[in-house]
């Protein structure tokens, strides 16, 4: 009976790990949407991503439009899921070329959402990335794209040198140089100067992404030119709805050790290779799991003494830990609200946690 059982726990893992990995944790990018013979195109430069995560899951959103997200039983044994929540929210969308197509694309997932709205899908790879069709149980169709990033983008870690805002040059004051940027291939977006913004970006296929949602820490200086900085950087170059309605250039320079990204509007910010330190190697190492969790988030590999801080997306500190004597914590996220998180350790932004 002892092989049978074991036998019979080596074929559910295998049911349990046979979702196809590559759904998940991709900031897919909308390219169209098919309803019986039509096929409607949203605008070229819309932002319309959808992200699966493994906790059954996902989301859909554009900030031009409107946002969308819901809850999904996965298939262990074949890839398709079943819809069993689906939320959809207009806003006010004054785009005239969008309209049609954002009904659409949320009639997809919200029409027949009481629990009988199967979707399929299919992943294949191409030159680019992966392309990903979903198809309900209507028939109808919506094709996506992840566009890989190139490795000269997402395997650095970049520093803020310089602006340019309104045609006007701003250099990185001399007071303070801190400050590093970081672009995850799963599209994980963390950048500071004085201020850290957290958030999540979509790729295009021509060097260009959409800020997808940025929430930044409110940290004041008493210095004017490292504020003005700050602001310019936070509140001008990377503000607003801007980056949702029209995507951001990136281009490379100095044998790939400059990093130029380019606002629709001309304005500039200039970055540089940044060699990690010995304290962002480490940070580099720190392991955080669960995540998403809906009670508690274990961090490991933490040198002695860490400080660990919890900022919720408008930048307000929730929670402090400090003192820690091993190389291992947790933190109880029970009773906070559903949403994200950021965590630092010892001053310096680790990751985002999601709190389901």
């Amino acid at each position: 009976m002892k092989k049978l059982y074991t036998l019979l726990i080596g074929f559910f893992c295998v049911l349990g790990y046979s979702q196809n990995p590559l759904l998940f944790d991709k900031n897919w990018k909308t390219e169209k949407v098919i309803i019986g013979n039509n096929t409607i195109l949203p605008n070229e430069n819309s932002g319309y991503f959808i992200n699966f995560n493994k906790t059954n899951t996902f989301s859909y959103y554009s900030k031009i439009c409107s946002e969308n997200w819901g809850n999904i039983n996965y298939n262990t044994i074949s890839d398709d899921f079943t819809i069993t929540l689906a939320n959809h929210y207009l806003t006010n969308c004054t785009f005239t070329d969008l309209t049609n197509f954002d009904i659409n694309y949320s009639l997809f997932f919200t029409k027949n959402s009481s629990g009988t709205n199967k979707i399929n899908y299919n992943i294949e790879s191409n030159s680019t990335g992966q392309k990903l069709i979903l198809s309900n149980s209507s028939g109808d169709q919506i094709v996506y794209n992840f566009y890989t990033p190139p490795v000269n983008l997402t395997s650095k870690t970049w520093s803020i040198n310089s602006l340019k805002i309104n045609g006007i040059n701003y250099n990185k004051p001399s007071q303070y140089l801190g400050g590093s940027t970081t672009i995850g291939i799963d599209g994980f977006f963390n950048t500071s100067y004085f201020n850290t913004g957290q958030g999540q970006i979509g790729f295009f296929a021509d060097n260009k992404f959409s800020v997808l949602s940025l929430s930044v820490t409110l940290a004041d200086s008493d210095n004017p030119q490292i504020s003005q900085f700050d602001g310019l950087y936070f509140d001008n170059f990377f503000s607003g709805i801007d980056g949702r309605i029209n995507p951001y250039f990136y281009e490379f320079s100095n044998d790939n050790n400059t990093l130029t990204i380019i606002k629709f509007n001309g304005d500039t910010a200039t970055y540089s290779n940044k060699f990690l330190s010995t304290s962002e190697i480490s940070k580099s190492k720190i392991s955080v799991y669960p995540n998403p969790s809906s009670d508690v988030v274990k961090i490991e590999n933490l040198k002695p003494n860490s400080l660990l801080e919890l900022i919720d997306s408008s930048g307000k500190l929730i929670r402090t830990i400090s003192n820690i004597k091993s190389d291992k914590t947790e933190i109880n996220i029970k009773n906070l609200a559903s949403g994200i998180y950021y965590l630092k350790v010892d001053g310096q932004s680790v990751q985002k946690i999601i709190k389901k």
